[in-house]
């Protein structure tokens, strides 16, 4: 059986399964199924291709798609070319879009023109030289991007997946040499910058995490795991990786759907649902279907939520043990989980141990090499062989988030328990948590202060029954500038993603500040008006 101390990369891990198990079920999704085998098979089939087309070692693909069989055969393809895939989250819009492809050096992009996501239209909107009728680019605003294809609903035939899958014309192709400390992929994450950050994470982190979580989880091949969340995320890539260390099955679906959940729960004996944000499981366990008494086969259930919340989901699936997590994708999208066999309070209360391996520690947030004791409050900092390869072409921001010897800074504030349990306790760094998306509050800033009416605007996270927080921006308008809320609203709409956009608008004429700096909490305590809904 193959270990984390192989050291085996994504694809070798893949590889492995389709080996040692080629008709055990890999991935599950609307009615798709593939195999270890086929899966493989899928992925290697695009790597010729890629390696036809002149990709060498190194260069970029990205990867708008939404949830797809084809995501993930392009996703490990494009490693198997000795590529590296760049996920894109397919909520950006035009400026994001034209900043991801630019900033991340793509060379191929598979996209999709499908009539619901429409990627395809949103690129023209960020390349207005962008060619419609072949696949080959030249572009000022992305000059290395080379070739485009659209996956679904091509508008011709030369830039049809199709197309790219011809390019699969011999046998005669032997997957590069790749090691588990090379870059598997690349995945841009919001940061404290304007811009989204490059984040690039090693084959070493990411399958490390997934041994880890299979083995915390005691998971084996017989289980099967619900997660309808986006294969941009981390919250899938992790998880995914789990079930190929023990070659169990992933379900998972194009987008979320209360019905068709309760339905897969019920009909395919779902052993671990990794549902996570609390907006999808109260979906679920509000839906008339469900029936957690009848769920016999739920042996866990993961999720992030306050205390209060997750003892109600521990309570819904009666015969399910609920745990809680804590990470991000600079440490290789989780760095530890509650435990089966943890005490309810220990799994309401913490997100469980640091995985063996990963070196947790509470500092002062202000003297970040100042140590804090048990149980007091202060910010999480990571070490260990989970943390990623750095920003990409942002060597600044890279020695930014870290500090001592190796340790990297969260900007989250956390506890250690006297017996190694971690408590998150909220954010340090200005940053909004909307719907389970990070999002730093300078890129909803710097877009609203380009608008020609506004002096300077200032974005804070307020809570929210459906997302969990939503941005609220304050305004200092231009003097004499008649500008409304609908119209700040309206200047981002197609500009920044929708779960971005502010749901309060509030304008004034003065700032509470400190000596120089505005005091963004008093804004909190300001009344907010009306709320927006999109």
């Amino acid at each position: 059986m193959l270990t984390k101390s192989d050291k085996p990369t994504l694809t070798g891990l893949l590889q492995y399964a389709a080996e040692k198990n080629p008709d055990g079920l890999c991935i599950s999704m609307d009615g798709n199924q593939r195999s270890f085998s086929a899966l493989y098979q899928g992925a290697l089939a695009r790597a010729k291709c890629l390696s036809n087309l002149g990709a060498q070692k190194g260069d970029k693909v990205g990867i708008l798609l939404p949830n797809g069989i084809e995501y993930l055969e392009i996703f490990y393809g494009a490693m198997l070319a000795g590529c590296v895939p760049v996920t894109i989250n397919n909520r950006y819009k035009v400026a994001e879009l034209k900043y991801v492809l630019s900033h991340g050096d793509v060379r191929f992009l598979f996209t999709s023109a499908a009539q619901e996501t429409n990627f395809l239209n949103t690129l023209h909107q960020a390349f207005d030289d962008l060619d419609n009728t072949q696949s080959s680019q030249s572009l000022a605003d992305a000059p290395v991007l080379e070739r485009i294809y659209v996956v679904e609903a091509a508008p011709n035939q030369e830039i049809s997946d199709a197309a790219f899958l011809a390019y699969e014309n011999t046998d005669d192709f032997t997957p590069p040499a790749i090691s588990s400390d090379d870059v598997a992929f690349i995945m841009f994450t919001s940061g404290t910058t304007a811009n989204p950050k490059a984040c690039c994470l090693s084959h070493r982190s990411v399958v490390g995490n997934g041994f880890a979580q299979a083995e915390r989880w005691q998971m084996t091949a017989q289980d099967r795991m619900y997660d309808p969340l986006p294969f941009f995320h981390m919250s899938t890539i992790l998880p995914l990786t789990a079930c190929m260390c023990v070659m169990a099955s992933l379900y998972a679906t194009r987008y979320f759907n209360a019905d068709e959940a309760v339905e897969i729960f019920i009909n395919d004996e779902i052993t671990i649902g990794f549902i996570a944000f609390p907006t999808l499981t109260n979906e679920i366990i509000n839906h008339p279907r469900f029936d957690g008494a009848a769920l016999s086969s739920v042996r866990l259930v993961n999720n992030v939520a306050p205390v209060s919340t997750l003892e109600i989901y521990d309570q819904s699936f009666e015969h399910g043990v609920g745990v809680s997590a804590y990470g991000m994708t600079e440490a290789g999208g989780v760095i530890c989980y509650g435990d089966v066999d943890d005490s309810l309070e220990k799994r309401l209360n913490t997100c469980g141990q640091p995985f063996p391996g990963i070196e947790v520690r509470i500092a002062d947030p202000e003297n970040p090499s100042t140590l804090l004791g048990p149980n007091q409050k202060g910010e999480i900092q990571i070490r260990g062989y989970c943390l990623f390869e750095g920003y990409y072409k942002d060597d600044e921001a890279t020695q930014n988030a870290m500090v001592d010897d190796g340790w990297y800074r969260s900007g989250d504030l956390g506890a250690l328990d006297e017996d190694g349990y971690l408590a998150y306790l909220g954010r340090w760094k200005d940053m909004l948590k909307i719907g389970g998306e990070n999002v730093a509050a300078l890129e909803i800033e710097s877009h609203i202060n380009t608008h020609p009416g506004v002096v300077l605007s200032q974005v804070v996270g307020v809570e929210d029954d459906r997302l969990d927080e939503v941005a609220a921006v304050f305004i200092e308008a231009v003097p004499g500038e008649n500008v409304s809320a609908e119209d700040i609203i309206d200047y981002c709409k197609g500009q920044i993603s929708n779960f971005k956009i502010p749901r309060y608008v509030v304008f004034l004429t003065e700032w509470p500040m400190s000596a120089t700096k505005i005091q963004k909490f008093k804004l909190k305590s300001f009344d907010l008006g009306e709320k927006y809904t999109l």
